[in-house]
């Protein structure tokens, strides 16, 4: 993701792990491509964080006198659709990071009636459990950006009873510095679903540069 360099970014990072740091960005080569990271004040490059997710690489940069980084935790090698990632095996070797291109689609209707063609009940089902919430528990609502803390500490609690490893990452109090952080500058977005005024679920996501990158979701 280019997220990990962009400045409320870097400022986040510094705010939860090294505060009164500055971090910077650089461009360093591995396998012949150009990748952007983000380098502590020792001239170290950031490659393997929690929350770190894939690296992209520079659209065509050249790598000729760049300094090289020996190896990426995970990194984009490309895309592909999902008739290709099916029918080519990819899965055996590759882990996928799964994406919408929005510019395929004219409006909503149209992205609807692509993914009717491949799980035609869908959309109705997700109709049907809507009024079921609505019956059974109240009204249901959705908040684009929900800044209250105790909703970031629900998230995290709910994700960390899921995932062992996620109730690890979760108790490093930089860790959850971190993600305040990014809420407070303003590039996480923190979604909520609540019925009848009792909270459902919460999505942790950051927008930058035309993409908006889905990090964490988590629910009762």
């Amino acid at each position: 993701m280019k997220l990990f360099t962009a400045p409320l970014f870097l400022e986040a990072f510094s705010t939860a792990y090294c505060p009164g740091e500055t971090l910077r960005v650089q461009d360093f080569a591995l396998k012949g491509k150009a990748w952007r990271l983000p380098v502590r004040s020792g001239g170290a490059p950031v490659t393997d964080w929690p929350f770190l997710d894939y690296f992209m690489p520079l659209d065509s940069a050249g790598v000729h006198g760049l300094p090289s980084v020996r190896h990426l935790p995970k990194a984009s090698l490309g895309r592909v659709t999902t008739e290709e990632w099916g029918s080519r095996q990819l899965g055996l070797i590759y882990e996928a990071s799964p994406a919408i291109d929005w510019k395929r689609f004219e409006d909503w209707p149209a992205f609807v009636a692509f993914v009717t063609t491949r799980r035609a009940r869908l959309f109705d089902d997700s109709q049907r459990r809507y009024r079921k919430l609505r019956r059974e528990a109240g009204e249901p609502a959705f908040v684009w950006h929900d800044p209250r803390q105790d909703v970031l500490e629900q998230c995290f609690a709910w994700k960390s009873r899921q995932f062992a490893h996620a109730a690890k990452v979760f108790s490093n109090p930089a860790n959850r510095r971190f993600m305040e952080a990014m809420r407070d500058n303003g590039l996480l977005t923190v979604s909520t679903f609540s019925a009848g005024g009792a909270l459902m679920a919460v999505h942790l996501g950051a927008g930058f540069e035309g993409r908006f990158h889905s990090w964490i979701m988590a629910f009762n």
